[in-house]
């Protein structure tokens, strides 16, 4: 599973859409390391294409991790990076998620899936 993860990372950082069959695995990965959290019910395409529902998404999952985004829209297809790491912890710890795509939506989609990789619970 941690090869298909990283699989999915890479396109997400590459590529302006992922096909149906792709969401759907993404949204498996997130419903299956926080099953306890009630937003993940409605995770769809909807979703995990709204800016708006994955930072919600993010909250509910990690309630008391830092979400950092940079980034600019500049030009037609604009450079995103979302950082989410734990609130007070060192720069060295291991566990950041830092992902990095055209659309604000799958940066902030890249970083949650690396700490779930990160944290092996996929």
């Amino acid at each position: 599973m941690q090869h298909d993860l990283a699989k999915l990372i890479s396109r997400l950082e590459t590529e302006p859409g992922l096909p149906d069959e792709e969401v759907a695995g993404i949204v498996g990965v997130v419903e299956r390391a926080f099953p306890d959290r009630s937003t993940f019910a409605d995770a769809r395409r909807r979703t995990l294409g709204s800016s708006d529902s994955l930072l919600r998404l993010i909250a509910e999952a990690l309630p008391t991790w830092s979400i950092h985004i940079t980034g600019h829209s500049a030009t037609v297809a604009g450079r995103w990076t979302c950082t989410i790491r734990e609130t007070g912890v060192r720069d060295d710890d291991e566990l950041i998620g830092v992902g990095k795509a055209e659309t604000l939506p799958q940066a902030l989609l890249a970083a949650l899936l690396k700490i779930i990789e990160l944290k092996g619970v996929a």
